[in-house]
């Protein structure tokens, strides 16, 4: 019933014309044909009014960032504009058996537990905290009660089943030099318009993308049977000759899990990997040292040296691989534990010729052609292949965009190691010292040599690229600092967010392990020319670490 409370109240309570999604499948898929058939589509452009800060995307980032914004700054006005029938981005679209792959005490909203009361996990399932990893039923109720709360507050308006063309970010603001944005309604073709008063925020274009909503980019014969993970399930299983799972990453791996849990033998499953991954430990011991900040961790102690560093950390029981026989080439922070571990290898034939070119029937029968001369792999009639191989949160557009672009548009993504909420809420803090004035400018501007608040923002934070070609694994670091010095003039500011913060790995995680923030950028400065840091980066660092970072050594 949350679900559907929110969606329907919410969206008529701003004059939003929508059927009741959540209801049916039937009536959802009628309500999104309307935009094509509905006779309201030439309504005159509805005004909006103005907002604040007017939000692209429900998902992860979207609600992580309005979450931290009204924490720093309650009388916000936000209006959050979102494709999707409900909140929660790719979790609407996601296969029902998925679950978040690390500990749910640093996922979801800065103000809210997602994994709910410590006690009642410890009395009623017998859970310490840091097991519990929320399935999707549990993000959406999440995410909907949020969204639920901040709408009947009067904070938040929040407009479903709706698109907004980013092409007109391209636009010269309006005569009156505020901006004007415009969303159309995927239900019945209406135009809105708002004027937003600070900035535009992006959490859509950098949101997990997940095999529903992205097919393959290869040729595929139409005969072949092809499905994506949310259609697995034990009638589509039965009868088929053969599974093969394609694709490397956590989506793949939870497929060959599923599999397991429906009753198919190993010895029925083939696995296609591309590429093999690195994965991280997920035993109590990993997890409260705080895995995700362990790579980087590692390679400063390594010199920047990417192979060393995964051979230290898989020596120290954090890195685990498939294959004892078979070196992984790429980390891209999937999380698996012992016992998830040891089902996966139960899957022998494993398939390893590069990327998947190309899949035809021949004679009834799949084959998969490979690049670089591989050879074909030619599967029996009644495969059943089952896609895996979305990009998921690394993607191209989620690497190398600009976090602060412009004072206009601010994009989400990582400053930090993933999860991403806490990389949210550390820009969000960011944006409200920004519009309070209380950021650190001064410093700023004299570190970066810039006078525009924003362009110090944009020259201070950069997009850590975790796509698998990636050589900026050190960049979390560098924004650590650049957070620590610029939040405020004071830093303990910043160190006290970090530590009282429940998104971040030193609140829950590692709650008596230091920040190290001085003690790393002093290591960075000493390795700087191994490293390969660049002239202005040691300068900006240097000067960080003699006038800021050392009021919080120790810390």
């Amino acid at each position: 019933m949350r679900k559907i409370l929110v969606v329907c109240c919410t969206a008529h309570a701003f004059g939003l014309s929508v059927t009741p999604f959540g209801l049916s499948g039937t009536r959802a898929a009628a309500a999104r044909k309307a935009r094509f058939c509905s006779p309201h589509a030439m309504m005159a452009p509805a005004d909006e009014g103005e907002c604040d800060f007017l939000v692209i995307g429900a998902g992860a980032n979207g609600m992580t960032f309005v979450d931290s914004m009204l924490l720093a700054n309650p009388e916000c006005k936000i209006v959050v504009v979102d494709r999707h029938e409900m909140p929660g981005g790719h979790w609407t679209v996601a296969y029902d058996h998925v679950k978040l792959h690390h500990t749910s005490i640093v996922y979801g909203l800065e103000s809210t537990k997602l994994e709910g009361s410590w006690s009642r996990l410890a009395l009623q399932r017998r859970m310490l905290p840091w097991d519990h990893c929320a399935t999707k039923r549990e993000l959406l109720d999440y995410y909907a009660a949020a969204m639920e709360r901040w709408c009947r507050a009067g904070s938040v308006r929040y407009f479903p089943c709706s698109a907004y063309d980013f092409s007109q970010l391209q636009q010269q603001d309006n005569v009156s030099g505020e901006r004007l944005h415009c969303w159309s309604s995927l239900v019945d073709s209406r135009e809105h318009r708002i004027v937003v008063r600070h900035k535009l925020v992006d959490g859509a274009r950098g949101e997990c993308r997940v095999p529903s909503e992205c097919p393959l980019d290869i040729p595929v014969d139409p005969r072949v049977a092809l499905i994506t993970p949310n259609e697995l399930n034990s009638s589509s299983v039965t009868e088929a000759a053969r599974v093969v799972v394609l694709g490397a990453g956590k989506t793949a791996m939870d497929a060959v899990l599923q599999l397991q849990r429906l009753g198919v033998p190993p010895q029925r499953v083939t696995w296609v990997i591309a590429a093999d991954g690195w994965m991280l430990n997920r035993a109590p011991s990993t997890t409260l040292r705080g895995s995700t900040k362990l790579f980087a961790q590692a390679l400063l102690r390594c010199d920047g040296d990417t192979e060393a560093a995964y051979a230290t950390l898989e020596q120290e029981g954090h890195f685990l691989r498939l294959d004892s026989s078979v070196t992984p080439t790429r980390f891209r922070f999937p999380t698996v534990d012992l016992d998830e571990l040891e089902r996966l290898r139960r899957v022998h034939d494993v398939v390893r010729r590069g990327r998947v070119a190309r899949i035809d029937l021949c004679a009834g029968a799949p084959t998969l052609a490979f690049g670089d001369g591989q050879p074909p792999l030619n599967l029996p009639a009644g495969s059943l292949l089952v896609h895996c191989a979305s990009p998921g949160p690394l993607h191209a557009a989620t690497g190398r965009r600009r976090l602060f672009e412009s004072d206009g548009v601010l994009n989400l993504g990582h400053v930090f190691q993933p999860p991403v909420p806490v990389s949210v809420a550390a820009i969000a803090r960011l944006e409200a010292a920004r519009v309070d004035s209380t950021l650190d400018l001064a410093f700023g501007r004299d570190v970066t040599g810039l006078q525009e608040e924003n362009d110090v923002l944009d020259a201070l934070f950069t997009n850590y690229d975790l796509s698998p070609t990636s050589t900026d694994h050190l960049r979390p670091i560098i924004n650590l600092a650049s957070f620590v010095c610029l939040l405020d003039p004071d830093p303990a500011v910043a160190v006290r967010w970090l530590r009282n913060n429940r998104l971040s790995l030193y609140r829950n995680l590692l709650p008596f392990q230091r920040l190290r923030v001085c003690e790393d950028v002093g290591v960075l400065l000493e390795k700087s020319k191994v490293l390969g840091l660049r002239a202005d980066e040691v300068r900006q660092l240097r000067q960080m670490h003699q006038t800021k970072l050392g009021a919080v050594r120790g810390e």
